[in-house]
């Protein structure tokens, strides 16, 4: 039996860790037979063990919404959904920023790729197309420990996959006019009346 240690270094990565060649320092036998084969046999680490080697920290690469499209006033919800790289832990939370200024915790319900929340809308929030504007870090890690570290913005983002308008503005009348003709008007005659709205 001759055995090692193997310090996993930054950067390394498997699925499975297998040996995938060797070469031979000085090996001989008790009778002083010299070992020449550097054949990797058929039984491995893989065979009898499952050890997943993982130093890639995880990151978030969409954010998302299963809301239906459409237009959401005061009180209405909407689902977002950010997905990770890779697994996290369950209860791992981020805290994403809506372009509404609205912040909303993420939580990843079990050991998954998939953190949810549900943005409530409130009084005087308006996004044309809703979107995370950014998002901070509560405490993430994958299964294997890696901490997330980045707090880039995906390019895949609300907006990219659905259409949700956010109109909580109460709409006003902004004119009256008329496009009836300037002059004297009598009994039984009709004048256009045109109310213009804000919106």
């Amino acid at each position: 039996t001759l055995v090692g240690t193997y310090t996993v270094g930054a950067g390394d990565n498997s699925n499975d860790l297998t040996v995938s060649s060797f070469s031979i320092g000085t090996v001989t036998d008790i009778a002083g037979n010299a070992m020449a084969s550097t054949a990797v046999p058929g039984t491995n680490i893989a065979s009898g063990s499952a050890i997943v080697i993982d130093t890639t920290v995880p990151t978030i690469t969409s954010f998302t919404s299963t809301t239906a499209d459409g237009s959401y006033n005061s009180a209405d919800t909407v689902n977002i959904t950010a997905t990770a790289s890779e697994a996290v832990v369950a209860g791992n939370t981020i805290t994403a920023t809506l372009d509404t200024s609205d912040n909303v915790t993420l939580t990843a319900a079990a050991n998954g790729n998939t953190l949810v929340g549900t943005y409530t809308v409130g009084a005087g929030d308006n996004s044309n197309d809703l979107t995370v504007s950014s998002f901070s870090i509560g405490t993430v890690t994958d299964i294997a420990g890696n901490a997330m570290a980045s707090t880039a913005v995906p390019g895949t983002n609300i907006a990219s996959g659905s259409a949700i308008v956010i109109d909580t503005t109460v709409p006003t009348i902004t004119s009256f006019t008329s496009t009836t003709a300037d002059g004297s008007y009598n009994s039984a005659d009709t004048v256009n009346i045109t109310a213009t709205a804000s919106e």
